[in-house]
């Protein structure tokens, strides 16, 4: 099975790949730092897993902050266009990814910054 972590850091690099951030300066793994205002983060929070089930469901979630509504809502459109419905050839993790929802859910940060949050699984072979 494939490592979550693994699955982690691989994402990143793909995004990092398409324009989204640089990973350890504007694009974060697991959490989303008080800084930079516009940076994106892509987290981990669990899956679904079936007994016997051979494949592996683990959920994604990636948080996109920005201080403008408009610019954050077309990071959120730009991820979502980059992961929905891909197989993105990511180095060794092998599976499809497929969104939740689409690109609109959002709160405001401690510091009154807007974060839209996109949630996706991932479809997993062993």
């Amino acid at each position: 099975m494939a490592s979550l972590l693994t699955l982690l850091n691989e994402i990143l690099t793909y995004l990092a790949a398409n324009g989204v951030g640089t990973v350890g300066s504007n694009l974060f793994a697991a959490h989303l730092p008080a800084k930079p205002t516009k940076s994106t983060s892509v987290q981990l929070t669990g899956g679904p897993k079936g007994e016997g089930d051979p494949l592996q469901r683990p959920r994604i979630q990636v948080l996109i902050r920005d201080s403008s509504y408009p610019a954050g809502f077309a990071k959120a459109c730009s991820v979502y266009e980059l992961l929905n419905h891909k197989v993105p050839g990511l180095a060794t993790v092998k599976g499809r990814v497929v969104p939740d929802h689409e690109p609109g859910p959002m709160y405001l940060d401690a510091n009154d910054q807007i974060v839209f949050t996109l949630n996706f699984h991932w479809v997993v072979a062993p």
